[in-house]
């Protein structure tokens, strides 16, 4: 827009010239303004977030009292779990939850972004990090799982029990078996022929 007000600003007056010049100003603020009524990011509109999250990564923001209960149950839960020895791994969409606790993260990257290939990368730098220890926080945010999630809900699934299951989340932890990197490496095989046979296949589509 504002390429378009400098282009046809000379074939205007001058009072003209001075309006059209805020007029990309008045736009974006005016978009803004709209965004901020009708949604915060991940979040209802602004009359639906009345409750103050008192503590933690998330203090001061203001949310529904639906999340904020999720949140201080995951809180907790992680806490049970929390240990010196394991990594923290969270899928999918949850970032701000690997500041929940003191363990490290146990992939490449807190985001999982939602291509296929980058969830692949995403497994394949658990498998490296792959410990009995290692603690797996799932956000159920879809009520089906996904095919391109499945890679990595296979390769959890293959290292870890399933130690807590709610409504809004589950937490794998254990399961410490021998050839531990082996099995994983034999999961995350069958993840990356099944990734490259989608991705193959959306080309050729």
């Amino acid at each position: 827009m504002v390429f378009i007000v400098m282009a046809v600003r000379n074939t205007l007056t001058p009072t003209w010239a001075t309006w059209a010049m805020l007029l990309p100003l008045v736009a974006d603020n005016g978009v803004l303004v709209f965004a901020l009524y009708n949604g915060v990011y991940r979040e209802p509109t602004i009359d639906r977030l009345t409750e103050r999250v008192a503590s933690g990564p998330y203090a001061g923001l203001y949310t529904t009292p639906t999340k904020l209960r999720t949140l201080d149950e995951v809180q907790v839960d992680l806490a049970r779990f929390e240990n010196a020895h394991g990594k923290l791994l969270i899928y999918d969409s949850f970032s701000g939850g690997y500041l929940l606790t003191a363990m490290r993260p146990a992939t490449t990257s807190i985001w999982l972004l939602d291509w296929p290939a980058f969830r692949l990368t995403h497994a394949e730098g658990y498998v490296r990090n792959v410990n009995s220890s290692n603690v797996v926080l799932r956000m159920n945010r879809r009520c089906q799982l996904r095919e391109k999630d499945e890679p990595l809900h296979n390769l959890v699934q293959s290292q870890h029990a399933l130690a807590l299951d709610k409504p809004c989340y589950q937490i794998f932890t254990g399961k410490p078996e021998p050839y531990c990197q082996a099995r994983a490496a034999a999961a995350l095989r069958s993840a990356m022929i099944f990734c490259r046979a989608r991705i193959e296949w959306a080309f050729i589509a």
